[in-house]
């Protein structure tokens, strides 16, 4: 993917950009910054710069003891440091203009959506030296007209934006180190009318020390804006400005990539670092937290030693009388594992006489001797009840034999509800087993 990219740039490049010198001697920067995928179309960002001037110039870097991480063009720079002034805050709704005016270059970058839109300015070098013999307010024919077609040009840049975008443009920041600039300002107004024209002050929002300030040229201070804008650049470290506006992460230093990475090494370390730094100092400080709570608590508790000690005596010796007294219980019980039972027997025996007893039957006594005796005594509504009853314990697989032992009519005084009951006594024989 990667190869791919490289390929279709550099052939993008060639066929665009018409040079005679090979393309290995520059060091290019791309990168696509609008897609269209209605039109399926894109636009790509190209910058490039010899590298024979980037090798100069930071040799240059190096002979002073600095290591340079970043070389930026200086048209963009210009917008960085006028995205860092409050001037872009209160003109033309986020649309603003940028003049370069000089000998070197000369050019119009309007920003539109924070995006440059950069159309250069011609002139000829006579028409250059016309411009800096402008020494008074009375200007030559000669350099009044070069500003006149100099206007034309910014004019018909901001026409084709304005035509283009439906965006107007009324003012232009300009930056030139021309020291006449003042005298020009005046007569590029007289040309363009409706555009005011103003000397940038890329300091406007920066506080200058008093031994400074005496240093600064009051008139002109736009010169500073491109050493102010490549200063507020940033390393783009982790690549994020890849995601945002390209001319905040243009790099055209041959080695970017080294460098990033070194510096990304250098990052991670140095928070690897200062975390560990700062988990062990938390540590320590919770410890000591913890240790300070921990020695008032334990004061606190040295102060109730004495009745502590009092109770717990108190509750030591209840402690051992419970102690003996388990014992004890421990003793008989492990005596009455040795003695033989016969509690089955005599569970399943009554079990099977209170399986016998008739619906009219009712006990009021049973005795049992703990071997194979049982006397049952109840009542019951008529003879037939208790020979039925009789009858149900003798068919018993547990009872050997039941008989009845004694029968009588149960007498009360009509509320008791034993009127016309018999009251019977049976015995039972159960079998041994």
């Amino acid at each position: 993917m990667q190869l791919l990219e490289w390929l279709l740039v550099h052939s993008l490049w060639d066929n665009l950009v018409q040079l005679t010198d090979n393309l290995n001697d520059y060091s290019i920067f791309h990168q696509i910054i609008n897609r269209n995928s209605k039109n399926n179309t894109m636009e790509i960002l190209f910058v490039a710069s010899k590298l024979a001037d980037v090798n100069a110039y930071s040799s240059i870097v190096k002979k002073a003891g600095l290591n340079p991480v970043i070389m930026d063009v200086r048209c963009f720079t210009l917008k960085n440091a006028h995205d860092n002034t409050k001037y872009k805050s209160i003109t033309d709704k986020g649309n603003s203009a940028i003049l370069e005016l000089g000998i070197d270059e000369n050019y119009i970058m309007i920003i539109h959506n924070n995006i440059p839109v950069i159309t250069d300015i011609f002139l000829r070098p006579q028409e250059k030296q016309q411009l800096l013999e402008v020494i008074s307010e009375n200007i030559p024919t000669d350099a009044d007209a070069v500003i006149r077609r100099y206007a034309m040009q910014v004019k018909q840049a901001i026409t084709d934006y304005e035509n283009k975008y439906e965006n107007k443009i009324t003012s232009i920041q300009v930056v030139s180190s021309l020291k006449n600039i003042s005298l020009l300002l005046p007569v590029f107004k007289k040309n363009l009318p409706t555009t005011g024209f103003i000397n940038f002050d890329p300091l406007q929002n920066v506080g200058i020390p008093s031994y400074n300030n005496e240093k600064i040229n009051n008139d002109n201070k736009s010169p500073l804006a491109s050493v102010l804008g490549l200063a507020y650049r940033k390393l783009d470290v982790f690549g994020y400005y890849k995601f945002v506006t390209a001319v905040k992460n243009i790099n055209l230093l041959p080695n970017r990539d080294a460098v990033r990475q070194q510096n990304k090494l250098k990052f991670l370390s140095g928070f690897a670092l200062k975390g560990a730094i700062g988990a062990i100092v938390g540590i320590y400080l919770i410890l000591t937290v913890f240790s300070f709570f921990q020695i008032n608590n334990n004061k606190e508790k040295l102060l109730e030693f004495n009745q502590v000690q009092i109770e717990f005596k108190k509750l030591n010796k209840d402690f051992s009388l419970l102690a003996k007294e388990r014992r004890k219980m421990q003793q008989s019980l492990d005596l009455g594992k040795l003695v033989n039972s016969n509690q089955a027997r005599s569970y399943r025996s009554l079990a099977q006489v209170t399986r016998s007893v008739p619906q009219r039957v009712q006990f009021t006594k049973m005795i049992f001797d703990g071997n194979d005796s049982l006397i049952i005594e109840g009542l019951a509504f008529s003879d037939q009840d208790i020979l039925n009853f009789i009858s149900n314990l003798n068919s018993k697989s547990l009872i050997e034999q039941a008989s009845l032992a004694a029968m009588k009519n149960q007498t009360g005084d009509g509320n008791s509800g034993n009127n016309n009951k018999k009251g019977f006594t049976i015995n039972c024989k159960l079998k041994i087993i």
